[in-house]
């Protein structure tokens, strides 16, 4: 048995129009706001009469961006208008459309690339009824991408900048190919990363050869049209960045060469002559390191350096402190940080504080000054040796012995600290104390809250001898 499937109609939209007059212009193709419109394609719409009786449309007008394409009064479709136009009239006794007017408009120039196109048509019946429809679309695009410029930003970064908006997936390693007609030249592998979607940057493994002549061939890409277009295979020439150099600095290998050296290499007959060509490939490598050092000097300049140099600064220098910092503090605690290590205990702890907290603490001991541990020494007056004794035998341990408070010092704060100051400072503290030393934090007390204090016996009464306090 064949199973014969019937034909299915899907209605994707359906309008609704409330008609006050008995005419309307229905059904455009393409519809308002339709974009991707093929340039050269006819616009379509029906003129519909509601009415009844002999009411049919009378005269029709239709107007594309401004330019009168068909008048029934002068002659139908107008020049320009006429060739793959058409008009069919179509009368439908007993439904309530009498009579239907279906065009169909070709226009001989097809619309630019993205064009906005207008369509106005003015219908009249012989009713007396009249309408005006304006509706609008895009064409499509149909221009290639092209490549806009080519411009090295850093000597690892070549920019390529396109003319519109293109398609990423189509921004591919595979689809630009680096060469050079002028050896010799060093061509390496590359990665792409896009800055918008008109502009994508070339990153090289290493250093394209200082200020070099390449060729760039661009190929594959596609931009957002629909369909999409395709570029053109294009060659495009650029500079390689040449390398900073210092104008005092003379550093030309061939120049070096003794001149009858170099009379003689001109002798084989060939431009540049065999030890000439040799000697621009040690050029190359010369250039590279001196570029190296050069970079290597920046990379040390605490202002100019960029901030991943800056932290791995820090991380050679051992920086302990592994709070968030802005770019700034990085660069002021680069400056400080060998002092920092060489200066802990209380005058360091004190700066550090204040270094990143701005806060100006005091260190205090937990006793007195006079009930610190004293050590016996050689060179301590005989009398005072004898009152402190030897460690371990008479050592004086203060007010309370085998206890830690001669090694505990107190941080107090002059104002009350945040949760984050606190953790911070907390952190400062163990980082910068000695390792068997204790520590309390000590901020000041919330103030209490006011209160009024009501009349008691001996106080009055309220209203006239009540105190307000704290």
């Amino acid at each position: 048995m064949t199973l014969i499937k019937p034909p299915v109609v899907y209605l994707d939209d359906f309008l609704e129009e409330t008609v006050a007059d008995r005419i309307l212009v229905a059904n455009q193709n393409p519809p308002d706001g339709k974009l991707h419109v093929p340039v050269a394609a006819p616009v379509r719409f029906e003129v519909l009469d509601l009415g009844t009786g002999a009411q049919i449309p009378s005269a029709v007008q239709v107007w594309m961006n401004g330019d009168l394409a068909y008048d029934s009064g002068a002659g139908g479709f107008q020049a320009g208008y006429i060739v793959g136009s058409s008009l069919t009239k179509l009368s439908t006794p007993g439904s309530a459309v009498l009579d239907r007017w279906v065009f169909e408009v070709a226009h001989a120039t097809p619309w630019s690339s993205e064009e906005d196109v207008v369509m106005q048509v003015y219908a009249l019946s012989t009713g007396g009824w009249d309408v005006t429809e304006t509706w609008d679309f895009t064409a499509a695009d149909i221009e290639k991408p092209e490549v806009d410029t080519i411009e090295p930003m850093s000597p690892r970064r070549v920019r390529v900048t396109f003319n519109e908006d293109v398609d990423s997936d189509t921004v591919i390693a595979g689809n630009f190919m680096l060469h050079c007609d002028e050896p010799p030249y060093y061509l390496p592998t590359f990665a792409i990363e896009a800055v918008d979607d008109a502009t994508y940057d070339l990153v090289f493994e290493q250093e394209l050869s200082n200020a070099k002549d390449y060729l760039l061939d661009v190929a594959n890409i596609e931009d957002l049209g629909v369909p999409p277009n395709t570029i053109d295979p294009v060659t495009v020439p650029f500079t390689s960045m040449a390398y900073p150099w210092p104008d005092s600095r003379v550093w030309d290998l061939w120049r070096w060469i003794p001149a009858r050296i170099r009379w003689a290499d001109r002798l084989t007959g060939s431009s540049p002559g065999h030890t000439e060509y040799f000697i621009a490939c040690l050029q190359e490598v010369a250039d590279l390191l001196l570029f190296d050092i050069d970079e290597d000097a920046y990379v040390y300049d605490f202002d100019a350096a960029p901030e991943g140099a800056i932290d791995l600064l820090l991380h050679y220098l051992y920086n302990p402190f592994k709070f968030v910092m802005t770019e700034l503090q990085k660069r002021k605690l680069l400056r400080v940080l060998p002092e920092i290590h060489q200066s802990k205990q209380a005058p360091g702890l004190k700066d550090v504080i204040f270094f990143f907290l701005g806060i100006d603490v005091e260190i205090l001991p937990l006793i007195a000054a006079s009930k610190w541990w004293r050590l016996a020494g050689a060179s301590m007056d005989l009398a005072f040796a004898l009152r402190y004794g030897k460690l371990g035998v008479s050592t004086y341990l203060g007010p309370a012995p085998g206890t830690a408070a001669p090694y505990t010092f107190r941080v107090v704060s002059p104002v009350a600290l945040t949760d984050d100051e606190r953790t911070k400072m907390i952190q400062i503290i163990e980082l910068m104390k000695n390792s068997h030393e204790h520590y309390l934090l000590e901020e000041p007390p919330a103030p209490p809250a006011a209160y009024w204090l009501l009349g008691k016996v001996g106080r009055g009464e309220l209203g006239k001898t009540t105190l307000i306090g704290t």
